[in-house]
């Protein structure tokens, strides 16, 4: 059996925020059938995962009300309007890591919860970072935490970081990031 694309018939707010608006989609099934999907739409954006000097990776640790708990992940903050989502990973991680990068280099975007919103991550590779302190959002508080890369994948792998956002992000990017720390003298 061949999958057939499903059609859109109505698409409605039912609420929203400044960072994401709740939705209705009514469709029709590649079957012929009328079903109901809730999702959210949001605002893309961005993980950086920067390199320091001696190759180690920056990742904060910070609260995350909704889960409840603590989480370290690499730095991600949102596009806000107007603004690209190059520009928004050198002002994300200056506010949450105080670096600058003179090199920032785009990996991929990722479709993040494909079954529940249209949430897109783009990922960024930072190297050739420098101190850049810029103030951080009046609710955010970071722990910063500079790690090998051995401790990144082992952070992953015995699940100390359950964040699966940065787990993808270094997914796609570990390759590069050892590239870059190969070739630091």
């Amino acid at each position: 059996m061949s999958l057939k694309p499903w059609k859109k018939i109505r698409d409605e707010l039912i609420s929203k925020n400044p960072y994401w608006q709740y939705r209705e989609m009514i469709l029709e099934t590649g079957e012929g059938k009328k079903t109901h999907w809730y999702y959210t739409k949001h605002r893309p954006f961005v993980c950086i995962i920067s390199v320091e000097g001696g190759g180690k990776i920056r990742m904060v640790r910070q609260y995350r009300p909704a889960p409840g708990g603590f989480y370290i992940e690499f730095p991600k903050g949102m596009v806000e309007d107007g603004e690209e989502p190059k520009e928004a990973a050198h002002r994300e991680l200056g506010e949450e890591t105080s670096l600058g990068a003179k090199s920032i280099e785009a990996i991929t975007a990722l479709e993040v919860g494909v079954g529940s919103s249209d949430l897109q991550m783009h990922v960024f590779l930072a190297s050739n970072v420098y101190e850049n302190d810029l103030p951080s959002d009046d609710t955010e508080e970071f722990e910063q935490i500079s790690l090998t890369i051995k401790e990144v994948d082992a952070l992953f792998q015995e699940g100390r970081s359950t964040d699966g956002e940065s787990a993808a992000a270094w997914l796609v990017t570990r390759g590069r990031v050892q590239e870059i720390i190969d070739q630091m003298p």
